[in-house]
């Protein structure tokens, strides 16, 4: 079967040139509170890896897919360089999360839609939430440059959304303490406590 029209970010990128500094390496590497992308811990709020711009081929050097499954959101990237194929990884395939007996792997991707902050993670929860996350950055722009391993602030043209404040979804949200209302609730849990220990002596 194949279908009738391919959507514009599924067209096939293998054969393209990566656009001006749009190759970038991706490193996965350690466990536990040694967890890390590119060397570094997971940051929230303005801190990028990586930044593309919509139209841009853009090419990922992955490295620690044999211990870690790179999870990438929003963009589905294609699997191009040489590797041992199976029936589920064959070149050209598209995917959007790869882990397979392979020290290194080369994706592409041209994202053409829906610029803004992009997750990238081991695919493990246990090693994501232990800072083997980052984020990269599609600027609402054509035409361009990449930058690659910035781990800093996003600024400039083509800016989408709130870069700045560090979100947590899920949850509830945070709630306004006044001083004087904390200082009511910590008196109240010391005089408690004082009754407690009379009570028991």
């Amino acid at each position: 079967w194949i279908p009738d029209e391919i959507p514009e970010y599924l067209e096939p990128v293998m054969g393209l040139p990566s656009s001006s500094g749009c190759d970038c390496d991706t490193k996965m590497d350690g466990y536990d509170d040694t967890s890390r992308i590119n060397f570094k811990m997971y940051k929230s709020g303005n801190v990028y890896m990586h930044s593309s711009y919509l139209g841009a081929v853009v090419t990922r050097q992955l490295a620690g897919i044999r211990d870690h499954s790179y999870h990438q959101h929003v963009h589905p990237f294609q699997l191009v360089s040489d590797f041992e194929e199976s029936t589920y990884f064959k070149k050209g395939d598209w995917h959007d999360t790869i882990f397979m007996d392979s020290s290194e792997l080369q994706i592409k991707y041209r994202p053409v839609e829906l610029p803004g902050k992009v997750m990238v993670h081991c695919h493990n929860a246990l090693h994501a939430d232990s800072g083997m996350m980052a984020k990269e950055y599609v600027r609402d722009v054509e035409s361009g440059s990449c930058t690659c391993d910035a781990f800093g602030p996003i600024e400039g043209e083509g800016i989408v959304d709130d870069v700045e404040t560090a979100v947590v979804v899920g949850g509830r949200p945070p709630i306004e303490v006044s001083a004087a209302a904390m200082n009511h609730q910590a008196l109240s849990l010391i005089a408690g406590a004082m009754i407690l220990l009379l009570t028991m002596v």
